[in-house]
This record gives C-alpha cells, structure tokens and sequence, in this order.
C-alpha cells in the first residue's frame, strides 16, 4: 500500500525514522495516542515502508 494512502487514512506520523541505501529508502513511521493513565502520549502503532510502500506493521496494546 502506497503511503499516500496510509497518510490519507491515519494522518500524518508522530515520528519518522529514516534508513537511505543506494537502492532503498527504509522508513519506520510511528504513530502516538493519548494514555490518560500515564498522562502523556504513548507509541501504538509502527509502520514500516521499503521505498514508499507499506511492507509490515506492528501495533501495541
């Protein structure tokens, strides 16, 4: 899936890690919500994209 896609479904990101080869661009997109038990924001969801498209995920509870 296409991150354009992934951005117009969740938004943009809280954060963007980004890994440059010469022929692949990794990125690892983290998105946050607020956790009224800590009273802060909280990673719950990482993207991972091989030059622009969506290769895994995972999501914490």
């Amino acid at each position: 899936m296409p991150q354009e896609v992934i951005i117009a479904m969740l938004g943009k990101p809280y954060t963007i890690n980004k890994t440059v080869t010469e022929t692949i661009v990794y990125e690892q997109r983290i998105y946050e919500k607020y956790n009224a038990q800590i009273g802060m924001n909280w990673p719950y969801l990482y993207l991972y994209f091989e030059n622009g498209f969506l290769v895994s995920w995972q999501k914490t509870e």
